[in-house]
């Protein structure tokens, strides 16, 4: 298993768009199937899917300014770039189950202590 940093940017929606449908075929005008994605797993967002992940996650960070003042936090400058990307990569060789990759991205996410493991 190798964790990869991809990147940070600035739209949830444009993150989601990109990891939740396949790529573009030419003459598409938008990405419209979801073949290549096998499943989606989200944490700490009450059990939304892809679709409902973003949204709850935009809406999070552009109540930022509002959450902090109502928990007595200093409200600092608005941050640059809020969707922050990492991959999981598995060997397609060893074929992992469904199962295996979902252990495997619990356990990142529960042994890192940080962003990605």
């Amino acid at each position: 298993m190798t964790p990869v940093e991809i990147g940070r940017g600035k739209s949830f929606k444009g993150l989601a768009v990109y990891l939740l449908h396949d790529p573009r075929q030419e003459g598409e005008q938008a990405r419209a199937t979801t073949e290549r994605v096998g499943w989606v797993q989200s944490y700490n967002l009450d059990g939304a899917g892809g679709e409902g992940a973003w949204r709850f996650m935009a809406a999070t960070a552009l109540s930022a300014n509002a959450l902090k003042q109502a928990a007595g936090i200093k409200i600092g400058p608005a941050p640059s770039s809020t969707a922050f990307h990492y991959s999981i990569n598995l060997n397609p060789a060893d074929r992992p189950s469904e199962e295996i990759e979902r252990l495997a991205v619990e356990g990142c996410r529960q042994t890192s202590g940080a962003r990605w493991c």
